[in-house]
């Protein structure tokens, strides 16, 4: 938890400064746990582009729920 947290307050920071920033993923398998980070985040007021890396093996439509 220590570690998001200083992730969101480095973020917040940026887009205090009006800088951009994004955030790039690991390569995963499951969506559920980059879903649930995602909403943590966006609930902090957090709206930087967020890329993530599928696994070769995850469907179009898992693909399109993270596209959104």
């Amino acid at each position: 938890e220590e570690v998001e947290w200083s992730l969101v307050s480095k973020l917040a920071a940026l887009q205090g400064a009006e800088l951009e920033a994004y955030v790039v993923t690991q390569f995963c398998f499951d969506i559920d746990p980059i879903l649930n980070w995602l909403d943590w985040v966006r609930a902090r007021g957090l709206t930087m582009p967020v890329y993530w890396i599928a696994s070769p093996t995850m469907s179009s439509g898992s693909c399109r729920v993270l596209s959104r």
